[in-house]
């Protein structure tokens, strides 16, 4: 005759053990995390081709010339090189010459020259 035996998680693991796997792994991703994102770095203007289409980008520079139309802003980045940007946003954009800017975006290709797609703009100082 046999006899079958009720396996329990608490006969295979009690409560302590897995909170202490499960803290462990936790702390074990968090510092791969860390050290991967160091790895991870945005593309600077100076480094932008037409091979990058489609890759996210993040530059800081000087604002040369902001033109406003139809609720499209079209701004030349100054950093090492010119960069045009462009934000398609209701309203005009409150922008200056000389303005230090952050700008985050995707490369894209007009005229067979790279531009931006700005998602975000953020003025560092005015």
């Amino acid at each position: 005759m046999v006899i079958l035996r009720r396996i329990t998680y608490k006969s295979i693991m009690d409560d302590s053990r897995l909170i202490t796997i499960s803290v462990s792994c936790a702390l074990v991703g968090l510092v791969v995390l860390y050290y991967i994102s160091d790895s991870i770095e945005p593309i600077s203007a100076k480094d932008v081709t037409l091979k990058d289409i489609d890759k996210s980008i993040e530059i800081n520079g000087y604002v040369e010339k902001v033109t406003n139309r139809n609720g499209t802003s079209f701004i030349d980045i100054a950093y090492k090189k010119s960069v045009p940007a462009v934000l398609f946003k209701s309203g005009n954009l409150t922008l200056k010459e000389g303005d230090h800017v952050k700008i985050t975006g995707k490369v894209a290709e007009y005229n067979d020259k790279e531009e931006i797609i700005a998602g975000s703009i953020k003025v560092i100082k005015s």
